[in-house]
């Protein structure tokens, strides 16, 4: 809450206090309202633009979409790793001391 007759206010004094005050007025509600919501995003984003990431993304999504290779060796890694998976929830529900479906590298621990 800024008085006028308070001394100092977050590190302002005096006059700064009324300055700062005027500041914040002249900036206007809805502006005032812009800079909050684009605080919230930083936040949010750690400090990366939401544009920068959606172009990178869009990047991505080009690049992988003219190769056709990449593509079906996505596929291919997908459809091995689902049945395995799938091959482990069957052999689970069968059997619930069954070892688990893959154990972690050595080096991640």
């Amino acid at each position: 809450m800024l008085a006028d007759d308070c001394r100092c206010v977050n590190g302002l004094k005096g006059e700064d206090v009324t300055d700062a005050r005027q500041t914040v007025a002249g900036i206007g509600e809805f502006a005032l309202i812009d800079r909050l919501a684009a605080a919230q995003v930083a936040r949010l984003t750690a400090g990366l633009s939401p544009a920068s990431l959606g172009l990178a993304f869009a990047d991505w999504a080009l690049h992988l979409a003219a190769a056709p290779g990449k593509q079906a060796e996505l596929a291919m890694k997908a459809w091995r790793k689902s049945s395995r998976l799938a091959a482990h929830a069957v052999r689970s529900a069968a059997d619930p001391s069954a070892s688990p479906c893959k154990y972690p590298r050595p080096w991640a621990c």
